[in-house]
């Protein structure tokens, strides 16, 4: 399904899920990040396959998605040196 109002509600919607799971993640709390990968890249193939004149109405959707998932990668490799600093 490429219709863009879909793809814009479930480009919102995971991008929802990113800022979720780095809040759960700077708490201290389990995440489950099985198939987040997918996911995005899914929402970006779609976004591909979109007329050029809707493709560009996703890039700030996009943009904001890519901003969050580097938060999230940033949390992780912050509770991962916490981790392990605390084994030491």
């Amino acid at each position: 399904m490429n219709d863009l109002y879909s793809l814009q509600d479930r480009m919102r919607a995971l991008t929802d899920f990113i800022i979720d799971a780095q809040h759960q993640v700077r708490q201290g709390q389990n995440v489950n990040l099985i198939g987040l990968d997918a996911k995005v890249s899914q929402v970006c193939n779609d976004t591909i396959k979109l007329p050029p004149a809707e493709a560009m109405e996703m890039q700030p959707l996009i943009a904001n998605m890519i901003g969050h998932l580097e938060d999230l990668g940033k949390s992780l490799e912050e509770l991962k040196a916490h981790l392990i600093q605390q084994k030491k």
